[in-house]
């Protein structure tokens, strides 16, 4: 009977260390405590195994002989000495493993003598269980052999099934406790990512009419305090921009059909500035699937509106421009050609993507000029200036380019961008020009201004070297009356006969000019002595004897000449200019053909 009431008290002190423990260390060892002073044993132990090992390690202990403990070795393995124990066999099995006769018992060989010395003469050991393993055991030791009856066993095996209830209860108010401060820690991270957000995070009921949330962030993309909108649940749509205000509203009641919100937007701020927002939002339901809330997030995308705007107006200024645009990368390989391009040169984008330009080339530039070129594109960033380049079908053409360097990272070359222009038609009107600021248009003979010119060099060789050469000043006699009498057209054609015939007359290398009118001046190179001069002179004047048949009429012409040389007759163009034409005008009023300057500067 005491030995009932004892298992009883122990009992109900083991349920009251149970519902009072706050953690399995304390209660491990109040379990031994009381098993020993209220149960009546000796020693009382709870020993655990961890995970993969065999090994059962003693975590508490109370009582007489506990230093058997410090040195024990119990193992679970069956195959072993040290798992063939009540510890082993109770964890191994998962039922309680009693020997009440440990003098005599051969399972306990490895533990009998030290047992013997100590007075424990009955050994019961109990599974213990966490989250449904077992993970150890809870050790009874008695003086008494023959101590543990069934009814013993029973009830104690009930206080190691409390137990483990107990260290499951541990174990879970653990996790609870630890998922509730890992829940703890990602709320406030994400306060803490939602406040340092530029986006604006929302979520609102599903009618619309109650906010539930608003992020600091807000505040920078409204220009309003987050405040405003919980006080006035319609300040969002007071701030749309008037022109998106039933789109946006649209979309949003569609939100709860869809699920889904991708919107782009305008508001307006209070001090009237548009801003673009990108509105991402989604439903979120309940169990039965219900929208039980609208949750999303804004995005200012302002700066990003502007620079798609400003991208595609470059695209088309850059697809439209009148101009050839060619972007190379840092390897000048070519990466994009315009429309422009395409015209000028003639080949298509696909034909030069990848490609080096000096395709493009042409044979009028040497070594030097490109090196030059890259030298100065590599000093200051830019080369401009007239190339001659060849377009796909060997056309050689010029052109008006300007290169200009595009820096990268760490000021590598990123890319290279040539603007050129065709300026054919500008050169060939420019040649046009030069042509008639020297050329007399009608006849193609050098006009006045060439003539002076080059006359003023011939006589600074002919001083230079010591030559004579001779000037004759020419006009048709009559020429008036051909243009009274059959009109300009015919007058025209004769002046450009004559002009022919005067170039059949001289050497290559002396001038045919065309001062005006009928007027003509031959410059004679290099002569030898003045009767080169006439005998030139009688020549032109036997050449344009000779009949002019143009178109329908038949003309007659005369001619006057006068004669001037260097250096009797002047040191320079002017006087000697003017020494002929007295010279011409001289022998036209004294009937005679030719004449020469009486006059000596």
């Amino acid at each position: 009977m005491e030995n009932i009431n004892r298992l009883y008290t122990m009992l109900s002190h083991a349920n009251q260390a149970i519902v009072r423990s706050s953690g399995q260390d304390f209660l491990i060892a109040e379990i031994c405590r009381i098993g020993v002073e209220h149960g009546g044993f000796k020693m009382a132990w709870i020993g655990f195994i961890q995970e993969g090992d065999n090994k059962v390690y003693p975590a508490a202990s109370y009582g007489i002989g506990t230093d058997f403990l410090d040195h024990i070795h119990i193992s679970t393995d069956a195959a072993l000495p040290e798992g063939q124990g009540p510890t082993g066999a109770a964890i191994r099995t998962n039922s309680p493993s009693i020997c009440n006769d440990c003098s005599n018992d051969p399972s306990l060989l490895p533990w009998r003598d030290e047992m013997a010395q100590r007075g424990l003469l009955a050994w019961a050991a109990f599974p213990l269980q966490m989250d449904g393993a077992t993970v150890g055991a809870l050790n009874l030791h008695a003086v008494e052999p023959r101590f543990f009856t069934q009814g013993w066993i029973g009830l104690l095996n009930q206080i190691a099934i409390d137990i483990s209830f107990a260290m499951d209860s541990y174990v879970m108010n653990a996790r609870r406790a630890a998922a509730e401060g890992t829940l703890r820690d990602t709320e406030q991270r994400l306060q803490g990512i939602l406040a340092s957000l530029d986006d604006g995070v929302w979520s609102i009921t599903p009618d619309g009419t109650q906010l539930l949330y608003l992020n600091p962030g807000s505040e920078k993309i409204y220009q309003r305090p987050v405040g405003d909108f919980f006080r006035n649940t319609n300040l969002w749509l007071e701030s749309l921009h008037p022109d998106d205000k039933q789109r946006a509203l649209a979309a949003y009641e569609a939100m709860l059909e869809t699920g889904k919100l991708d919107l782009e937007y305008r508001i307006l701020r209070p001090n009237g500035e548009v801003r673009w927002l990108h509105d991402r939002g989604y439903a979120v339901h309940n169990g039965e699937g219900v929208p039980v809330r609208l949750d999303g997030i804004a995005t200012d995308i302002t700066e990003r509106v502007h620079a798609d705007k400003q991208q595609r107006l470059a695209a088309q200024v850059f697809e439209n421009a009148a101009e050839a645009i060619m972007i190379t990368d840092g390897d000048n390989n070519i990466v994009s050609v315009n429309a422009a391009f395409t015209r000028i040169t003639g080949y298509e984008a696909g034909e030069v993507i990848g490609k080096n330009p000096r395709l493009l080339r042409s044979e009028r530039h040497d070594a030097a000029f490109y090196q030059e070129l890259w030298d100065t594109l590599n000093t200051t960033g830019h080369w401009q200036g007239e190339i001659w380049d060849k377009r796909k079908n060997g056309e050689e053409y010029p052109k008006w380019l300007a290169i200009t360097v595009v820096l990268g990272e760490r000021d590598i070359v990123a890319n290279y961008i040539a603007i050129f222009a065709d300026i054919t038609e500008r050169k060939e009107a420019e040649g046009k020009i030069q042509y008639l600021a020297h050329f007399d248009s009608l006849t193609g003979l050098p006009n006045r201004a060439l003539l002076q010119d080059r006359l003023k060099q011939a006589l600074a060789a002919a001083s230079r070297h010591k030559k004579q050469l001779s000037l004759l000043f020419l006009d048709l006699d009559h020429f008036k009356n051909i243009n009274d009498s059959l009109g300009h057209d015919v007058g025209d054609l004769l002046l450009q006969a004559v002009a022919e015939r005067l170039q059949g007359c001289v050497r290559e290398g002396d001038t045919v000019s065309r001062l005006g009118g009928d007027e003509f001046v031959v410059v004679l190179l290099d002569i030898q002595k003045s009767d080169n001069a006439a005998y030139v002179a009688q020549k032109i004047v036997d050449e344009l004897a000779v009949p002019f048949s143009l178109g329908e009429h038949v003309l007659y012409v005369t001619s006057s000449i006068g004669i001037s040389l260097f250096p009797e007759d002047g040191r320079n163009s002017d006087i000697l200019i003017r020494n002929a034409d007295s010279a011409m005008y001289s022998a036209k009023t004294g009937g005679r053909t030719i004449t020469g300057s009486s006059r000596r500067t």
